[in-house]
């Protein structure tokens, strides 16, 4: 913990004041001020996305499907094939991950995999 430190428990983002200043004070008055805002279907899957695609395990597409449902899984096995059949992503067992040819271009291929339409909110 300290100023700027975000956490995320699957649905809510929660984060400290960034200034050290703030931070301090509010420690020391018992009174620390964090925000948080909670996280739209397509937003969660977009934060799996992005951030477990940056580990060198990346995500299982088990876990893909219960927490987001068959309409986001098959569009996630949609939007990679392409990148598996270019090389940018492995895809062994039920594992989903980065290639390591694709770290130097990880945002585009994690874009890639991007849903970007409001359209998915009738799926919560």
């Amino acid at each position: 913990m300290g100023p700027s430190a975000h956490s995320f428990n699957g649905r809510t983002r929660r984060w400290n004041p960034a200034s050290l200043e703030t931070y301090i004070q509010g420690i020391q008055n018992r009174n620390l001020i964090r925000e948080e805002e909670s996280l739209d279907l397509s937003t969660r899957y977009n934060e799996l996305i992005m951030t477990r695609l940056r580990t060198s395990e990346g995500f299982t597409t088990d876990e893909l499907l219960s927490l987001y449902g068959p309409e986001l899984y098959d569009y996630c096995l949609e939007q990679a094939r392409p990148l598996m059949a270019g090389g940018m992503l492995e895809h062994t067992g039920d594992r989903l991950k980065l290639a390591y040819r694709a770290y130097f271009v990880s945002d585009s291929v994690i874009r890639a995999l991007f849903w970007d339409d409001g359209k998915l909110d009738r799926c919560k």
